[in-house]
């Protein structure tokens, strides 16, 4: 049984076990260094009022994934309909259906707040991710070239949009 629910700010150490595995591994993600408690902490408290972030986690607490939606840009209210999403499980629990619960529960919260529109980048590399996002809906709308250097490494991310 999954349980999606809002983050809070003791589950700090939990997004950090998920992601900074995923950092590490390279090639899936734009960060390109482990993130330390204190500074989890530090986004979660500073996360915007107007923004999504779901826990994904199992019946005994333990968390299995989360996804972060957020306005796309906050200096110009022509975007407002506008958010960018990220989505982040566990290695381990892929495939389970943790990123479809959360997706799921987030565009039916980020509709209710206002946004008509979701936006990512996805690295062309994360195949994975490419496809987790497409049977979403989510469509391929264009290619930034060499967007990402990671490990001296110039990468290309691929622009995907969802409408609500």
């Amino acid at each position: 049984m999954i349980k999606i629910r809002k983050m809070c700010i003791e589950d700090a150490q939990g997004i950090i076990n998920i992601l900074n595995p995923i950092i590490e591994r390279g090639y899936s993600t734009v960060f390109d260094a482990p993130f330390s408690l204190g500074e989890e902490r530090a986004f979660l408290k500073s996360f915007p009022d107007r923004g999504v972030f779901n826990i994904a986690e199992n019946q005994n607490g333990h968390i299995l994934g989360f996804q972060v939606l957020e306005s796309f840009v906050t200096f110009a209210r022509s975007m407002d309909h506008v958010a960018c999403i990220g989505t982040y499980v566990d290695i381990n629990s892929h495939g389970k259906g943790v990123g479809k619960l959360l997706s799921q529960n987030t565009f039916n919260e980020a509709r209710a707040i206002g946004f008509e529109k979701i936006f990512s980048y996805v690295l062309e590399a994360n195949k994975m991710a490419l496809s987790f996002y497409t049977s979403l809906g989510f469509e391929v709308v264009g290619k930034a070239k060499q967007q990402v250097k990671l490990k001296n490494e110039y990468l290309d991310e691929l622009l995907i949009e969802k409408f609500l």
